[in-house]
């Protein structure tokens, strides 16, 4: 969790002219969100083991998670860290 949030819950300045770039995650969301990814986690775990697309798992579980309104404001800060790693 250490390295998502110095990567993307934090500003820094990048290329030659340092140019700032803003933080992409909320690290206070982050943490707030990270039982109920746990939680979500633990109770899908046996879905995921299961390869019945030819979709990597853990997108479909993700892209199941993010259709449902309730999902998506529990774990907002992951779904948008799921989007950046599947990029």
């Amino acid at each position: 969790m250490i390295v998502i949030k110095v990567a993307y819950c934090s500003p820094r300045k990048v290329g030659k002219y340092g140019v700032w770039v803003k933080d992409v995650l909320d690290g206070q969301f982050l943490d707030s969100q990270c039982f109920f990814f746990k939680l979500t986690m633990a109770t899908n775990n046996e879905s995921v083991l299961k390869k019945v697309f030819d979709v990597n798992p853990m997108t479909q579980l993700w892209v199941n998670i993010s259709l449902f309104t309730i999902f998506k404001l529990k774990l907002l800060e992951f779904i948008k860290l799921t989007k950046i790693a599947c990029v």
